[in-house]
């Protein structure tokens, strides 16, 4: 897996996780501890959340009963 290709994945998830839950930027940033700008450059590639957040975006997609299968997000990326 490249990984240009991987950010794109990455990016949708995260946007994915975000959407199921009903919230905008603002919210997610509030639910992750961080600004709405992270929030936004998470989903756009343009910065990587540190591990902390990252753990915390896959708890959300337990939560959501999300399937987080990559072969799945790249297909639809």
């Amino acid at each position: 897996v490249s990984y240009i290709l991987l950010k794109g994945v990455i990016m949708k998830l995260f946007k994915n996780i975000r959407l199921r839950m009903g919230f905008n930027q603002k919210q997610m940033g509030d639910r992750l501890g961080v600004h709405q700008a992270s929030i936004s450059n998470y989903e756009r590639s343009e910065r990587r959340p540190d591990k902390e957040t990252l753990l915390l975006y896959l708890d959300i997609a337990e939560e959501l009963d999300m399937d987080v299968n990559i072969t799945d997000l790249k297909e639809s990326a």
